[in-house]
């Protein structure tokens, strides 16, 4: 159960580190609380390229 819940913060914190490299805001990681369109969507999100001049760097 501990070993689940670091996972999960890792995982959680590499997909908003992904989403701000494409220049979005961590709240878009809710969207895996949507029943498989979220988890579609964020998928979608974290394929686009990254932007050079994001405003998180």
């Amino acid at each position: 159960m501990i070993i689940g819940a670091l996972v999960w913060i890792d995982v959680l914190t590499v997909r908003i580190r992904r989403l701000h490299d494409t220049d979005r805001r961590g709240w878009w990681v809710l969207l895996v609380l949507l029943p498989f369109v979220g988890n579609i969507c964020l998928f979608i999100l974290m394929l686009l390229p990254t932007k050079r001049n994001s405003r998180w760097r």
